[in-house]
């Protein structure tokens, strides 16, 4: 255990509290002061709780909560958190005291967290210490394919798949062209979105959802959208999150001619080579199919040739490279269990917690 000395909880002010999550090994833009601004404006109330020690911030948490229109009780959500060393015990037992407080003034019915911790059998064996429960319901992916930026262009080129490389010289022959675009191009983003939602029977969030996230973080740099042109048209569009030591292809998508071009290969290409010139290390292509967590934990082979449900997705994200990292994904820890257990039967056939977002954002009107 790591000797500490004025060990306290404090509520740090926007800057205190970026310069620490920057700082931590353990920082996620997801635990950004502005990712919790951004989910303000959507109906979700931020709470920053930090312990100081040795006269510096050493850990913190960034909880959301939401609370349904006339009713008592709240939803509270850890995305990507806590920022912690789960070895410093000394850290851990005062965060989580101040968690279960705040969380306890909040009248939330239970906290949902899924902690940027890779899955490990120690991790897992910490969360059940610290009384949470594994859980279906997720909202952030288990599993993802990450490229190590540190290699030059070319060995990065090298190490797709051929077809990868065929596709991106095929695009700049048709004419494809990578552009970024501001604020004002998210109107083109979203359509190509909403065209590739519909395409594919998968839900989209409002246009307004994205519209704040880009409004909140546009003075830090975070947001970076890329576009790919055909003929003065958009085919395909990519907002990715940059920020510490990794970019994340957050959302992204084609219309009928970029799929028809394969234009996503390019788009990505583009934004990879981005990150890279830009002194990133990482860039998290963000979510492949659980299956394929679960057959990785077990070492199981994964199959080359699967075409069902997502799997397409993940042959397209594996084609750059790169590794599968498995998180250990979605924990509870319930205050309440009786309004806990009416939850979960109510919400038995949802897979993620964001449609449960959506459902409350409904009821309430958010603006």
């Amino acid at each position: 255990m790591t000797a500490h000395t004025g060990i306290r909880i404090v509520t740090p002010g926007r800057t205190e509290w970026n310069a620490f999550v920057a700082s931590s090994d353990y920082g996620h833009f997801m635990q950004t002061w502005e990712w919790g601004e951004f989910k303000s404006r959507i109906g979700w109330k931020p709470v920053r709780i930090a312990v100081e020690a040795d006269g510096i911030l050493r850990a913190g948490a960034q909880l959301l909560f939401r609370r349904p229109a006339a009713c008592i009780f709240s939803l509270a959500y850890m995305p990507k958190g806590p920022v912690l060393d789960i070895r410093d015990d000394a850290l851990t037992r005062p965060l989580f005291e101040a968690i279960h407080e705040t969380a306890g003034k909040h009248r939330a019915v239970f906290l949902k967290t899924e902690p940027d911790f890779a899955n490990s059998g120690e991790i897992r064996g910490w969360m059940d210490v610290q009384g949470f429960r594994p859980v279906r319901i997720t909202n952030q992916p288990r599993c993802t394919i990450v490229l190590d930026l540190k290699a030059e262009e070319q060995a990065l080129l090298d190490n797709m798949d051929r077809n990868a490389r065929r596709l991106i010289r095929r695009c700049e022959n048709q004419g494809v062209r990578i552009e970024e675009g501001d604020r004002d191009r998210l109107d083109a983003f979203y359509a190509v979105m909403t065209r590739t939602a519909r395409m594919k029977k998968i839900p989209l969030h409002r246009k307004r959802f994205f519209e704040k996230a880009f409004d909140t973080f546009s003075e830090t740099g975070i947001p970076r959208l890329f576009l790919a042109m055909n003929d003065g048209e958009v085919v395909g569009a990519l907002l990715i999150f940059a920020y510490g030591k990794t970019s994340s292809h957050l959302w992204g998508g084609t219309s009928e001619k970029g799929r028809k071009l394969s234009a996503s290969y390019p788009l990505h290409w583009a934004a990879i080579r981005w990150a890279r010139r830009n002194g990133f290390a990482h860039t998290d292509l963000w979510g492949i199919p659980d299956e394929i967590a679960e057959m990785a934990e077990s070492g199981q082979p994964i199959p080359a040739d699967r075409e069902d449900g997502l799997w397409g997705l993940y042959r397209f994200k594996k084609s750059f490279g790169g590794r599968i990292l498995c998180y250990i994904g979605a924990y509870d820890y319930v205050y309440r269990p009786a309004l806990y257990r009416l939850f979960t039967w109510i919400n038995r056939k949802k897979k993620t917690f964001d449609e449960l977002s959506e459902m409350i954002e409904r009821l309430t009107c958010a603006r």
